[in-house]
């Protein structure tokens, strides 16, 4: 997994790098997690406002220094959806089963 925090050397821009650091770090989460600061880069991802987050080159945050629950929950295994007419499929072939 590859993790960039975008940012021009600002004290939000290192806040968010520092959290981002200490969050894979305590999960066990194997990612190289680099700080960006060259403009060109920068605005290669479209960002326009510095602190952003990047994560296998997806913008997840930027503009503001994210919180400790929302950097987690990009790395929580998503839940699969369930949809009513799966539901329905599914019940339809336990019931011809039989």
């Amino acid at each position: 997994m590859e993790i960039k925090v975008l940012g021009l050397s600002c004290s939000r821009c290192h806040e968010t790098y520092e959290l981002v650091m200490r969050i894979v770090a305590e999960k066990g989460i194997e990612a190289c997690v680099d700080m960006v600061s060259d403009q060109d880069e920068i605005s290669r991802y479209g960002v326009l406002a510095t602190p952003a987050v990047v994560i296998d080159g997806k913008v997840k945050a930027q503009g503001r220094v994210p919180a400790e629950s929302e950097i987690e929950g990009w790395f929580s295994p998503k839940k699969p959806v369930d949809f009513w007419w799966k539901r329905k499929e599914r019940l339809g072939k336990e019931i011809r089963k039989q």
